[in-house]
């Protein structure tokens, strides 16, 4: 079974994912082979509005009370799969208690972060807080366990 069907399978079940990304390299390193990967617990085929989380922020007002729908893309398969640009995305919900752990990878040898921010565009690095969901490239997508 390839990620996609692991994927569309899901009706809300817990899976832990690592996802694999070129990291955002500053101008002079855009030559290097720096990958970021990030693991996470998260749950697919959760609808947005089915969210704990997102239901309490309409209820105390966070959140605007109705969906205004997809910032980009469209859905390709609700509410799993998002097309955008003939990319697919996959949407997972991300689970509260669990951390997104990421690590870096220079040439495939393990950096630390300090060591790959120095190579990297300083947004990347911006803390934004963990949000509710999290779409990724589908080819990103490494594993699902």
């Amino acid at each position: 079974m390839n990620i996609k069907e692991k994927v569309l399978s899901c009706k809300g079940q817990f899976m832990g994912v690592t996802i694999s990304s070129p990291a955002k390299l500053s101008a002079q390193y855009k030559n290097l082979n720096l990958v970021k990967k990030s693991s996470f617990v998260a749950r697919a085929g959760v609808a947005y509005d089915n969210i704990g989380n997102v239901i309490q922020a309409r209820a105390d007002g966070t959140l605007p009370s109705q969906n205004a729908g997809l910032p980009w893309g469209q859905w390709k398969q609700f509410p799993y799969i998002i097309e955008h640009n003939g990319k697919e995305y996959i949407r997972f919900s991300l689970v509260n208690d669990n951390p997104i752990v990421t690590k870096y990878y220079l040439d495939g040898e393990e950096i630390s972060k300090e060591k790959a921010k120095s190579y990297c565009i300083p947004s990347a690095f911006e803390n934004k807080g963990k949000p509710v969901v999290i779409t990724v490239k589908a080819e990103s997508v490494e594993e699902i366990r």
